[in-house]
């Protein structure tokens, strides 16, 4: 049975839920006449839900609740550009108001808090300097006034209360200071290194100018930490020997942690006292799959739990824990509740040099192995794949692929030794993890190894470039979306919002200021041997893209066509790093699984009206794809 792409790629019933401070209610995202928007229902009558925006376009991605009892909170860009604004809703009547108007404007939401409910904390970025700043904004009007007149341009600032407690700044050696004010200045409280700057960061404030932290100075993986600014000092809370601690779960008032998970292969809680721990007991015996904490009530008396499991929808249950009970609330979608998906195995193999990797493979449910085989690479690559249901698996599994994806080193949630491996091996080491997952896979009989394609987004379409032009007959054939072609200019086309990060990139990509580092980059480049590119190719590209340019599929397109090397080249005019719409997303899995076939076997769902509904643009090698050739 295929499962359409509709089911699989379309907008889920409810993309998440948040409580309301009260307990009352809850939020969600459902699509309204196709389209993400914002709904609110009664907790206790999930069922009687209502929109409250009717947003056109790309939708709505994210909201908040306020404190003041009837205000909802989301950002929204134009058309992928990241341009983020600031609206308030009103429930009581509907009213939408732009709290940072104004064009271009970067808006981030820092802090909504019942001590001032009628407000809400925003840092607003902008090529004006005078629009720029961190303010308070009514959210009744859209009035605003300075935080502080004294606070230093931080790449990221913590508040309480929308009091300023903590202050990071980037190092030019790649590592962060980390500043406390005090006596009308700041000062440095602690100096992380690069070696600990991705595996080290504030989780939580505690109270007697106390933080929480996930901390990895003086070991490998990162451990819940107790960090007094005054002394630097550090007392370890809960440390795992085998992975970072990934979530932490603190009480009401940011006083004291109740949990922490660890995600090594999948994600594991820990309570941290008797009352805690019964309550994960009750929770864990509720529904199959991971537990995660959605959102909570400002009393900490209602939760919202995500049960996230490998074979069916993310499940929600609101949890009263004055009474100890969960109620099923609702499933993020109710059309995969029906579908045949396919269980997500995990595995542990051995990289090239003996580093230790964690993979997660999906195998479909007819034929017989070895089978034709897409290996999948997350983007980041300061990220990490999960155990969990996984659109992009179930959709290639159920075509008739085993599906592979591993966390290569580079990946975040295996300690700082791991993420660090990663350092400037774009292209080499990172890339050679691929290779021997593909390796392991055809040693444990699952992967045939003439038929193996290769695909990702942002970085993970970089290793489908790189797959291809590195090792030309590796792979049976590529899909890079959204990916990098030439790191050179990839790093001198950072935006100006990530400015401050220039040191973090030298740190983990490479130089391009350098000579050196220049050389290296553009060895590291597959644009540079392009034309040792042989098997098929599929290029994606948003238009809007802020990340990974335009240019960077364009040029890497411009330089096969000039060499005769075939390419199907997809432009999506209305998106950015990501397709966000959902008819772009049908769009393209109807020709990518097309593509896939010519080179894989696989099933193909007939394209229908999917691409003629969508805003693709195929630029280029729509006669490579027979069956896309009239339609």
């Amino acid at each position: 049975m295929l499962i359409s792409r509709q089911t699989l790629f379309g907008d889920p019933d409810r993309a998440f839920a948040l409580i309301s401070p009260d307990g009352r209610q809850v939020a969600s995202l459902a699509p309204v006449d196709g389209v993400m928007n914002i709904i609110v229902a009664p907790v206790t009558d999930p069922g009687a839900e209502r929109a409250v925006t009717h947003e056109r376009g790309r939708g709505i991605g994210h909201c908040a609740w306020a404190h003041d009892g009837v205000s909802i909170l989301f950002l929204a860009d134009r058309d992928g550009d990241e341009n983020w604004h600031l609206y308030r809703l009103r429930l009581t009547d509907g009213d939408i108001l732009d709290l940072t108007p104004g064009q271009p404007v970067r808006a981030r939401l820092l802090e909504v808090t019942p001590r001032f409910p009628d407000e809400a904390l925003v840092e607003v970025r902008s090529p004006d300097p005078a629009a720029c700043g961190l303010f308070r904004v009514r959210l009744e009007d859209g009035s605003r006034r300075p935080l502080q007149d004294d606070i230093p341009d931080f790449q990221q600032l913590l508040t309480d209360d929308f009091e300023p407690v903590l202050g990071i700044q980037p190092r030019d050696d790649g590592g962060m200071d980390w500043y406390v004010p005090g006596a009308g200045t700041w000062s440095v409280a602690a100096t992380i290194t690069a070696e600990d700057a991705m595996t080290t960061y504030p989780v939580g404030l505690g109270t007697g100018n106390r933080f929480y932290l996930l901390d990895s100075r003086d070991r490998d993986k990162a451990a819940l930490v107790e960090w007094q600014p005054a002394d630097d000092s550090r007392r370890v809370l809960f440390a795992d020997d085998n992975a970072d601690v990934s979530d932490v779960l603190l009480d009401a008032r940011g006083s004291q942690p109740l949990a922490v998970a660890v995600n090594r292969d999948r994600k594991h809680w820990q309570a941290l006292d008797a009352a805690t721990a019964a309550e994960f007991d009750y929770l864990s015996g509720r529904c199959h799959g991971d537990i995660s904490l959605a959102s909570r009530s400002d009393d900490d008396q209602h939760w919202i739990i995500g049960y996230q499991a490998d074979s069916a929808p993310v499940r929600f249950y609101h949890y009263d824990r004055r009474k100890g009970a969960a109620y099923y609330l609702f499933n993020n979608s109710e059309r995969l509740a029906s579908m045949p998906l396919l269980a997500m195995q995990t595995a542990r193999l051995t990289a090239h040099d003996g580093l230790g990797l964690q993979a997660y493979y999906t195998l479909p449910a007819s034929g017989s192995a070895p089978y034709p085989t897409v290996l999948l690479v997350h983007g980041g690559p300061w990220a990490r794949d999960d155990w969990g249901f996984q659109p992009w698996h179930q959709w290639l599994a159920n075509r008739g692929y085993a599906v592979l994806s591993v966390n290569y080193r580079g990946s975040t949630g295996y300690g700082k030794a791991f993420i660090n491996a990663g350092d400037r091996e774009w292209g080499r080491a990172m890339q050679a993890d691929l290779e021997d997952t593909v390796n392991w896979a055809v040693a444990e009989g699952i992967a045939e190894r003439e038929r193996v394609g290769i695909m990702g987004t942002s970085y993970g379409g970089y290793a489908a470039l790189a797959g291809l032009a590195f090792t030309p007959t590796r792979y049976a054939c590529g899909i890079d979306l959204m990916g990098p072609s030439h790191l050179v200019s990839l790093l001198e086309a950072i935006p100006p919002q990530w400015q401050t990060q220039k040191a973090f990139f030298r740190q983990r990509v490479g130089d391009p200021d350098t000579d050196a580092g220049r050389e290296m980059l553009t060895a590291r480049s597959p644009l540079q041997v392009a034309d040792q590119i042989r098997r098929p190719l599929l290029i994606a590209q948003g238009a809007n893209d802020p990340r990974v340019p335009r240019a960077e599929s364009d040029r890497i397109v411009t330089a096969l066509q000039q060499r005769n090397i075939p390419v199907i080249y997809l432009l999506f005019p209305d998106e950015g790093h990501g397709l966000a719409r959902p008819a772009n997303r049908l769009a393209l899995c109807a020709i990518a699984e097309a593509f896939l076939a010519q080179s894989l076997g696989g099933e193909v769902e007939p394209p229908g009206d999917d691409i003629e509904n969508s805003a693709v643009e195929i630029l280029a090698g729509r006669e490579l794809i027979p069956a896309l050739a009239d339609s």
